[in-house]
């Protein structure tokens, strides 16, 4: 069992699944495709519900509406990001697991769906309100602007931290 990072990194270098990620030339830009195209699901799907939050697309239709039709993209769409990013991770483990901004886009992904979730269930406790619903607690529409737009920022930050993984070699 590996006893630090290091040695993980080194232990997954040697496995048939990174041996087979290497060596197989068209594997690697085929997760990379995968990578870049489930990320831009997830950004237009950020993207769609950020405008609506702020108002300025989709004024006919409520923000919960625009967040039951492109939540799901999101939520379908991160298991093959992740199973992408981990494939592509296995080829190359040291140089994306000890990197310091690999590890910063780590914590910003994480930060992003939990962010996301929380929108999801400020953005459903609105609509309840609205609907009358007793139970449901009030909800500050300029909270949710703001949680929208946080959430929209932590995503292009995960996007600026991938690209410059690449180039911050030895962070």
């Amino acid at each position: 069992m590996p006893s630090s990072l290091h040695d993980f990194c080194l232990w997954v270098e040697k496995t048939n699944l990174s041996m087979f990620v290497k060596t197989n030339e068209w594997v690697v830009p085929t997760l990379q495709t995968i990578h870049i195209l489930c990320v831009a699901i997830i950004m237009s799907s950020i993207v769609m519900i950020t405008l609506r939050i702020v108002g300025l697309i989709g004024k006919d239709e409520s923000v919960q509406a625009f967040a039951a039709r492109f939540l799901p993209w999101i939520w379908y769409t991160i298991p093959a990001l992740a199973i992408g990013g981990l494939l592509q991770i296995s080829a190359e483990p040291e140089r994306s697991l000890m990197n310091k901004i690999f590890q910063l886009k780590m914590v910003l992904l994480v930060a992003a769906m939990g962010g996301t979730i929380f929108l999801g269930r400020k953005i459903s406790a609105s609509a309840a309100a609205a609907a009358g619903d007793a139970v449901a607690p009030a909800v500050n529409q300029v909270q949710v602007r703001l949680i929208g737009v946080a959430v929209f920022v932590l995503w292009i930050a995960i996007i600026v931290a991938g690209r410059w993984i690449a180039y911050a070699v030895g962070l």
